[in-house]
């Protein structure tokens, strides 16, 4: 069998995808099924599922979900801890997800497959 008969090989998803995914749509239910459940914290943990889970099936509209629901939560957490630098290390975790959702290796991933 030549190289050029060979079939391409399916890609793996990256471990860091998955275990943002999970951790995008497993937190927010717990943390909503631990509190009180106002519309807003609803429909945040809405919004974390579909994320988590668009993000785990490498959807585009997954990533930039994740992408949002990480920028809302940095904001938040900067609004309601009016600065102090415990809100600082809270952000760290969201930041690094954003970071890391930017790099090129992972926006490839999110490409619209070319279907030969």
């Amino acid at each position: 069998m030549s190289l050029q008969e060979q079939e391409p090989k399916e890609e793996v998803q990256p471990f860091g995808i998955t275990l943002i995914a999970a951790l995008t749509a497993i937190i927010p239910l717990v943390v909503l099924l631990r509190g009180n459940a106002y519309t807003l914290s609803i429909f945040a943990a809405l919004l974390g599922v579909a994320a988590g889970v668009g993000l785990f099936l490498q959807k585009a509209w997954g990533r930039w979900l994740t992408l949002l629901y990480y920028v809302i939560a940095v904001v938040l957490l900067f609004v309601q801890s009016r600065g102090t630098p415990l809100a600082l290390l809270a952000c760290i975790l969201p930041i690094v997800i954003l970071v890391y959702l930017f790099l090129p290796g992972v926006v490839a991933c999110f490409a619209p497959k070319k279907e030969s």
